[in-house]
């Protein structure tokens, strides 16, 4: 399905997070000595970022998706969040398997969202939900 015009920052901010996933794991591939590089991009671009990205799923995709019935999808988004959140949040004591477990987790999140959320979002949100997205994201 195309992707609504609504949705296309959020779509954007997966390519930026797609991109840092696979920097961080090429990173540590060559060298656990990474971490002192790719650490300091994961907090960055969580700060810069996902941060605001995962406020708008959660306060403009979750409740309308809660109320057509997809809880599955919602309780994923939720548990996903949750999880890389916790990962951002050990700062300065993450590990090269940490950040390894963020980069993978951060990746499957994504895909997620663009094949199975991103598509029950198109097919459920109304005509108000798609302009309070749309009038949220530009603010960001």
């Amino acid at each position: 399905m195309k992707r609504m015009r609504e949705l296309l920052k959020l779509s954007h901010d997966h390519h930026h997070g797609l991109v840092l996933a696979r920097r961080v794991r090429e990173s540590l591939s060559k060298s656990n000595t990474a971490l002192g590089v790719v650490r300091p991009q994961i907090l960055a671009e969580f700060e810069a970022v996902l941060m605001k990205h995962f406020d708008l799923e959660e306060r403009f995709l979750a409740p309308p998706l809660r109320r057509a019935g997809c809880l599955d999808i919602v309780d994923r988004l939720l548990r996903d969040h949750d999880a890389i959140r916790s990962l951002v949040r050990l700062g300065p004591a993450m590990s090269a398997d940490d950040a390894r477990a963020f980069a993978s987790l951060l990746e499957e999140h994504i895909r997620f969202e663009e094949r199975e959320l991103f598509e029950e979002a198109q097919r459920v949100l109304s005509e108000d939900e798609r302009k309070a997205l749309m009038d949220a994201s530009s603010r960001q």
